[in-house]
């Protein structure tokens, strides 16, 4: 890919109805090059086949045909246990904002081997983390 298509603006979007004068009220968004878009989207559709098999059962978030409240149905479940059995807990909630910020490309490229993704596959991922350049 050409340099110009491996470039992605980021500009900011207000919030609505929230005041322009924080900066938590504004959300980055990047403009990406329309071939870029066509090419994530495909590796995207090819992730999103084993998904499902890969993360789980417990976990909902991103994942096609799991809900949200059947881990809120969880949580109640678990309480309502350790109380009638008296049994001493905490929960822990962890919010992951920025999660993907953080997450090292060697892991990533790990894990994706290790669910037998193919080298052509990781390459095409390693490829948009490496390249890619934001303004």
């Amino acid at each position: 890919m050409s340099s110009s298509q491996k470039q992605a603006v980021i500009t900011l979007i207000k919030k609505k109805g929230k005041d322009r004068c924080f900066l938590e009220n504004w959300r980055p968004i990047s403009l990406l090059n329309v071939d870029a878009k066509i090419l994530s989207k495909v590796i995207a559709t090819r992730i999103k086949k084993s998904v499902a098999n890969i993360i789980y059962h417990n976990q909902s978030g991103y994942v096609s045909d799991r809900y949200i409240r059947e881990r809120v149905r969880s949580i109640f479940d678990i309480m309502d246990f350790t109380d009638k059995e008296n049994i001493p807990g905490l929960f822990i909630f962890i919010d992951f904002q920025k999660a993907f910020d953080t997450l090292e490309s060697s892991y990533l490229y790990k894990c994706l081997e290790a669910f037998n993704f193919g080298e052509e596959f990781i390459q095409r991922v390693g490829h948009f983390i490496k390249t890619f350049k934001a303004a």
